[in-house]
């Protein structure tokens, strides 16, 4: 194995870079917008353009589900009309968790009530999960343009749409939104921007736990102890604040169902024996679990297919930046594991961004190769 394939100062090297992300100083003088989608003068201008399409296309997926339904007459947002119902019932006077349960996160649940109270609750939802698909091929680019050329990062952008489109088309789920907090934190300037975004990703979807060592490496590898320390507090701070809203708006009871129903029964979902009918899970299913899985995971080929070449890029000795493609890797991995729980299409959401990272990779390899 080569000495830059596997090397420990790849994983923890003893001097870090000065890091570039969302709003960081070397970017106050750019205009908001620039500053928002973190381009500079050196970027490619193609690859920004194709990639804020595609980013404009996932979310218009969702405005177009809306506008079906409401022009067309056309119902089939059975997703949104479940979270609708939930947000209802809170403001009708029923008790979050405790009178009306829910195995989602607080700040998931404060999205529902809030769209609820709204005219247009189903564009609302819609609107969530639509910018939530936009940020995540936006932010897959980003990562990808620290390793590679902003080409391949567009490509690696265009595997994340398409993952968006095959498994959701605009559906009406926390992980799309959860994903998008889960990469702005990994792009994002401090540690306590970071934790503030790790910790509202959790607070949406739970599986973000999945993502937790990778949150840690990453962090420590920016900026050692110190920002890891920082990052550590702001998500404990979020999840705090989330849980200290349910006391103080609904009560004690609302507090110990909510934090019964979204931490202490996650074994359950693996059981299959979940009040919320959280079935499919290999263990408590294995048939079912293997004819999904085949039938999702066959969706991902073009994925699959290249993230075994990223994949080998760790063993290759002409490598010189590894960074990204370690962190594709490792997202896999860990990601992966929530799919032993369930194999629904959202939840094959989570191993996207690791995917398209380790795709684009090894599209890259494969080319610069070639040359």
């Amino acid at each position: 194995m080569s000495e830059r394939g596997l090397s420990i100062e790849v994983l923890f090297p003893r001097e870090r870079p000065a890091t570039v992300g969302f709003f960081s100083p070397e970017q106050e003088g750019l205009p908001m917008l620039t500053r928002w989608l973190d381009i500079d003068d050196d970027d490619d201008p193609v690859a920004i353009v194709v990639t804020v399409v595609f980013a404009i296309h996932i979310a218009g997926l969702s405005i177009y589900r809306w506008v079906i339904r409401t022009v067309a007459g056309r119902e089939f947002l059975y997703d949104a009309e479940l979270w609708v119902d939930f947000g209802n019932q809170v403001l009708e006077g029923g008790v979050l968790y405790a009178q009306v349960p829910d195995n989602k996160p607080p700040i998931w649940a404060f999205i529902n009530i809030v769209a609820a109270a709204t005219p247009v609750p189903h564009l609302i939802l819609l609107t969530v999960t639509g910018i939530g698909g936009g940020l995540m091929i936006w932010l897959v680019f980003r990562l990808l343009s620290r390793g590679f050329d902003q080409r391949s990062a567009a490509v690696g952008a265009a595997f994340t749409a398409y993952g968006i489109f095959v498994h959701t088309y605009g559906f009406t789920n926390n992980k799309t939104f959860a994903l998008a907090f889960l990469l702005l934190g990994l792009v994002a300037s401090s540690g306590r921007r970071a934790g503030l975004s790790y910790g509202i990703a959790g607070m949406i979807a739970q599986q973000i736990a999945f993502a937790g060592p990778v949150a840690l490496w990453w962090e420590y590898r920016r900026g050692g102890l110190e920002r890891l320390r920082t990052m550590t507090g702001a998500v404990i701070a979020v999840a705090v604040v989330s849980y200290a809203l349910v006391l103080v708006i609904w009560g004690v009871d609302a507090l110990a169902a909510g934090m019964r129903q979204s931490l202490l029964l996650v074994p359950n979902f693996i059981q299959g024996a979940s009040q919320f009918q959280t079935s499919g899970s290999l263990f408590a299913d294995p048939g079912r679990y293997v004819d999904l899985f085949h039938q999702r995971s066959a969706r991902y080929l073009p994925h699959l297919f290249l993230a075994v070449f990223g994949a080998a890029r760790v063993v290759d000795s002409s490598n010189d930046d590894l960074e990204v493609t370690y962190l594709g890797l490792a997202l896999t991995a860990w990601m992966g594991l929530a799919l032993f729980v369930r194999v629904w299409r959202h939840y094959w959401l989570l191993v996207l961004p690791g995917l398209a990272i380790l795709a684009a990779s090894g599209l890259h390899w494969i080319l610069s190769r070639e040359q």
